[in-house]
């Protein structure tokens, strides 16, 4: 065949097509239904297009949160707050610009260590923080802090915290033996001796 053949047939079968498309359609989509075989080959390039897919969803992934760890961290704080609220019943208004994390922590002045081998436990690792908790998670009541300075507030107050840092600072200046080891009986008696005479002498035990 020539190639004006050619194209007088392909013209030809073209429009023999579009006239008889809906015909073609469905006496081809009832043949495939019917046959078990071209099922079974359907559902293989489906699956194997899933995983192809998949793949390079997870590769861009990957990717993406290698270049943007930061800002993935973030987000996976803004979810996990929002879960917070949902199961404690808290008010919840938060946005991604909320939960960015600083370069320092606003509290110790450290840098905030987002690392992925650092767990979310470790003392410099950001965390999002409930300044009043009662409020909730809502705009200008959340702050990211480092996990250490969000377990020392816990739910406690200011005046609560300042409480407890000069009750520990007065114990750390105490005698060592009052605080890690547990005196004996002997040791006692001797204290209160010791205590005794200063007292008697004049003078004040701290």
């Amino acid at each position: 065949m020539t190639e004006e053949q050619v194209r007088i047939e392909r013209d030809r079968a073209r429009a023999y097509y579009y006239k008889h498309r809906e015909r073609i359609l469905k006496a081809t989509t009832e043949k495939r239904r019917a046959d078990p075989n071209w099922q079974a080959y359907q559902h293989k390039r489906k699956h194997e297009y899933k995983l192809r897919q998949k793949a390079k969803w997870r590769e861009g992934t990957a990717e993406w949160k290698r270049v943007n760890w930061r800002h993935y961290c973030a987000m996976l704080m803004l979810r996990g707050a929002k879960v917070r609220a949902k199961n404690q019943g808290l008010a919840f208004n938060l946005t991604l610009s909320d939960c960015l994390i600083p370069e320092l922590c606003p509290v110790f002045k450290v840098p905030l260590q987002v690392d992925r081998k650092r767990s979310g436990g470790d003392a410099w690792s950001p965390q999002l923080d409930r300044i009043i908790p009662s409020k909730g998670y809502v705009k200008g009541n959340v702050i990211v802090v480092s996990a250490l300075a969000n377990r020392i507030k816990n739910n406690a107050t200011p005046t609560q915290i300042k409480q407890v840092a000069e009750f520990y600072a007065r114990l750390m200046d105490d005698e060592p033996f009052q605080i890690i080891v547990e005196p004996s009986a002997e040791e006692l008696q001797n204290d209160i001796i010791r205590r005794a005479k200063k007292l008697l002498e004049g003078a004040t035990y701290e």
